[in-house]
This record gives structure tokens, C-alpha cells and sequence, in this order.
């Protein structure tokens, strides 16, 4: 199916966000080289991080888990509803020490409901 995918970008520590639309969904190289135009991050460094619905942070830096992403997490939009946003956090996989999503935005922290 060919539709729009919309990504939003951050970028710790700075928290810089860029909003990119895709006319498809992207394949992994795709992806890794538009991060690397906007950041300026080797695509080969290149990875992108998320919480599940479970609070785990999983970072993703392959089409095969970027298609895991998209199977497991991802509804396409239908007919003309302005599709939902894919929120990526930027992750320069050559750095030296990666910070954990909960530690740079309270808005990434896991809440969890107890019943």
C-alpha cells in the first residue's frame, strides 16, 4: 500500500525536532540518509530509538528491525485522515555514551497503570 508516513525527529541533547514526510513508508536506507542529511550523522551510525508499549526503550539500525517497527507498531492512515506522526529519537550509534530516552525528556518516561 502506498501512502504517507510522517516522522518526527529529536535529537538529545539539544532536543532539536524536525517533522519529515515520506510519500511511502521508507526502507531503512531511506530513512538512515535523510537522519544523515538533517543531523549530520553518518548513515552508518545511524540509529533511531522509541519506548514500546511495554516502557522499553529499543533502538532500532536495520531494515529488518525497521520493518519489525512498522508490522508491530504502525497503522496505515485511511483514506484522506492526515496520518499520525512515527516519533524517532535520534541516536549516533559511534558516540560515546548513548543517554536513555527517560533520561533526557520526562515526556519519554513509562507510566505504568496499575489496576
Amino acid at each position: 500500500m502506498s501512502s504517507r508516513t510522517m516522522f518526527k525527529f529529536s535529537k538529545p541533547p539539544d532536543g532539536l525536532t524536525r517533522r519529515v514526510m515520506f510519500y511511502n513508508r521508507p526502507p531503512w536506507s531511506e530513512l538512515a540518509a535523510k537522519i544523515e542529511d538533517l543531523f549530520a550523522i553518518s548513515r552508518d551510525h545511524v540509529g533511531v530509538s522509541y519506548l514500546d508499549n511495554e516502557g522499553d526503550e529499543v533502538t532500532l539500525s536495520s531494515e529488518e528491525e525497521l520493518q519489525d517497527y512498522y508490522r508491530l507498531n504502525y497503522n496505515e492512515p485511511v483514506g484522506d485522515t492526515p496520518p499520525k506522526a512515527i516519533r524517532f529519537t535520534i541516536v549516533d550509534l559511534n558516540a560515546p555514551e548513548v543517554p536513555r530516552l527517560s533520561e533526557i525528556s520526562p515526556s519519554y518516561s513509562a507510566v505504568r497503570i496499575e489496576s
